[in-house]
């Protein structure tokens, strides 16, 4: 039986592979179902996506406890197809990096994608790229790996903030369009909250995470816990910016936390706040894509013609 090891994962990955081409029956009760799940992953990250929409469905049936498998059988089943401009759709993340730039054909907005604390955005890169693939825009994919925030800026992009910042500004002219929103999930919400005002976006969509990260203000302490750096309250940003952003956060009506800092962005002109009815999750991003949301609310996003709360 093979050990379970990153190196076991990618054998049981490959193995997935070869069973799918030669319709070879797989015994998923002879190993571990948590190497299954790091298989799986495996399967998501590097390789064809269509290996893992095989094995998903087989692995929640061997394992019908396992809630993970559940989800991921039932996001992979509804992934949309893949784009029409094959440069775009070849993207495969490459999780190492802080900044990914998919050029889309024909595009007049580009959008900025910011990971939060997992390094993803509610699913892993290559899943969320499918969606992304619908829109037609530029995509622009950001991870911060000194604090997690994007407060002190990206150090693959420049030292500081401002820095940082000049540089998204060359990278969407060189892309050669004026529109941008941004897009966040978890702690990544705050990044894309925070750079939506300072880089002028049209739009900003937020899956639940913070809106402040003033020490003072209610449950910071579990960010401390989590040594996320106390940082800015962005409500005061957005309440006296002449031209701030459209934003929408979705939050679940019975997670606390990503209750109270939607809340705290209650009553701004421009914010409208979408609450998940009985959802004690922090992954709201699943409740929205398994309830029919998200795909309006990804199109209200980049749609400059559409009003100021989604549909």
């Amino acid at each position: 039986m093979l050990d379970s090891t990153p190196r076991a994962a990618g054998d049981l990955a490959r193995y997935l592979c070869f069973a799918r081409k030669a319709g070879v029956d797989v015994d998923f009760h002879k190993i571990d179902k948590k190497l299954w799940g790091l298989a799986l992953e495996d399967l998501i990250y590097h390789h064809p996506l269509d290996v893992a929409t095989f094995a998903a469905p087989q692995i929640a049936r061997a394992f019908p406890e396992a809630a993970y498998f559940q989800t991921m059988m039932a996001v992979l089943a509804g992934l949309p197809p893949q784009s029409d401009d094959a440069s775009f759709a070849a993207f495969r993340d490459d999780s190492a990096l802080e900044v990914q730039i998919v050029p889309r054909v024909g595009a007049r907005a580009a959008l900025i994608g910011f990971c939060g604390r997992a390094q993803k955005m509610g699913m892993p890169l290559n899943l969320i790229h499918r969606w992304f693939g619908r829109l037609g825009v530029h995509v622009i994919y950001l991870r911060d790996y000194q604090s997690t925030t994007y407060d002190n800026g990206i150090r693959s992009l420049a030292t500081d903030l401002t820095g940082t910042l000049r540089a998204l500004r060359e990278i969407i002219a060189d892309l050669g369009v004026k529109r941008l929103v941004c897009y966040g999930n978890s702690l990544g919400s705050y990044g894309a909250l925070r750079y939506a005002l300072e880089l002028h976006a049209e739009a900003v969509l937020a899956f639940a995470g913070p809106t402040t990260l003033d020490p003072g203000f209610k449950d910071f302490s579990l960010l401390a816990q989590r040594r996320v750096a106390p940082g800015l309250d962005l409500r005061p940003l957005y309440h006296t910016a002449s031209h701030a952003p459209r934003a929408h956060i979705v939050f679940g009506e019975l997670h606390a936390f990503d209750r109270a800092h939607a809340i705290n962005f209650a009553g701004l002109p421009t914010v409208s706040l979408e609450m998940a009815p009985g959802c004690k999750s922090h992954e709201v991003f699943l409740y929205a894509l398994f309830n029919g949301r998200y795909e309006r609310l990804v199109q209200w996003l980049v749609d400059p013609h559409r009003g100021s709360r989604p549909p």
